[in-house]
């Protein structure tokens, strides 16, 4: 989830940088709430279920902003093999390391497949969000040498009308037609997995790069981006209480899946809603200016954010380790719960974020970066 196909050629903004972990500690209280257990466990319409679900509201937008960031500053980025290099290695690093530690400790969790998953990371799908960047990293050039080539009004129309085909009417006819006459899996119109998908990532990319291109992101002020996003998670929030007000007034035979799932519309990746989250947390860090003590931790720290993704959402760490764990949270009083997931996230931020030492002193130690780049440039050196 880090933009590790390109390499910044302007100053660098580590206003961006910041919400690059900010947005991977919102995925860590996503996974605390969801696989941890506290959604499923929380008593619905009580005050654990509302907060509950507030909490995860903000938070969804946080895949949406690592996209969004990668063409913010990959439009106007050299293209480099060698940062991509070096994200498959990071990637490869983990699945290993994390394989073999279980397999010594918790052996009948291990068989021949997570080996496989080890070397094919891509095509195993170990990581959804980095099989769906690899196919994004394929095609950046090509991208990047389109998106500068339109003027203006061009990329405008064109960040409208993606943001229209594949998330406004996606919601819409999803949402209100199609669910009566198919199952809810094929109901989109364009088929995206609610996210999940390299062709939402790849048109959360080109939205984020046109809205660098046309000075959205500066044009909008720090205090319009704070209530637009907030507004956001309301309108999201509030969208789910109604329709759950009614759904679980239903006697129990007739709480379906259906009318859960529908509760649940706007809180997906292709939400108009989540989007314009991510979009206007993209516009308010953008505008940020850090003193240069803040400058220079976020220097070391943002790089490592991939890595706490990777490290605490490995199928084996998410299959043995984070299911239900947190479930007894939703007995909590709502204030003192919330403060436990916002805990509990950074718990596991710090903690993956310790481990990553480890792996960045020996990058540094066998020169990876140095020797990959360097093999690149030979490279080119000799085509040109």
């Amino acid at each position: 989830m880090e933009n590790t196909s390109i390499s910044i050629t302007k100053e660098r903004n580590y206003g961006i940088d910041l919400l690059r972990m900010v947005s991977m500690f919102m995925v860590c209280v996503l996974h605390v709430l969801e696989q941890g257990g506290i959604l499923d466990a929380a008593k619905a319409m009580s005050a654990q279920y509302e907060v509950a679900w507030f909490l995860d509201i903000a938070a969804f937008c946080a895949v949406n902003c690592f996209a969004l960031i990668s063409g913010y500053v990959g439009v106007d980025a050299k293209f480099r093999y060698t940062n991509g290099i070096m994200l498959w290695l990071r990637v490869f690093f983990y699945t290993l390391i994390i394989t073999v530690f279980f397999a010594i400790f918790v052996p009948d969790s291990v068989h021949a497949g997570e080996w496989i998953k080890c070397a094919f990371p891509v095509m195993t799908y170990q990581y959804w969000y980095f099989t769906c960047y690899a196919a994004l990293f394929i095609m950046l050039p090509l991208l990047n040498k389109g998106l500068n080539a339109l003027s203006e009004k061009e990329l405008k129309v064109l960040a409208v009308s993606l943001i229209i085909l594949f998330s406004v009417l996606q919601i819409i006819f999803k949402g209100v037609l199609l669910d009566a006459y198919w199952q809810d899996e094929a109901g989109e119109v364009f088929t995206t997995a609610e996210g999940y998908s390299p062709i939402w990532i790849i048109v959360l990319y080109v939205i984020g790069a046109c809205l660098k291109k046309t000075g959205f992101f500066t044009k909008v002020s720090v205090w319009k981006a704070l209530i637009g996003f907030i507004l956001c998670a309301l309108v999201t929030w509030a969208f789910k209480y109604v329709v759950d007000v009614k759904l679980y007034a239903l006697p129990r035979k007739k709480q379906t899946w259906e009318l859960q799932a529908f509760s649940r519309r706007l809180a997906n990746y292709i939400s108009p809603t989540i989007l314009f989250e991510g979009i206007f947390l993209v516009a308010l860090f953008e505008k940020l200016r850090l003193p240069e003590w803040l400058k220079k931790m976020v220097k070391v720290l943002s790089p490592m954010a991939f890595s706490v993704y990777l490290i605490h959402v490995h199928q084996l760490v998410w299959n043995y380790v984070l299911p239900g764990r947190f479930e007894s949270y939703a007995k909590m009083p709502a204030p003192l719960m919330a403060l436990a997931v916002l805990g509990t996230a950074l718990g596991i931020y710090a903690l993956c974020t310790v481990i990553d030492f480890v792996r960045v002193g020996i990058e540094k130690a066998l020169k990876l970066k140095q020797r990959i780049s360097a093999f690149e440039n030979s490279k080119r050196d000799v085509k040109s």
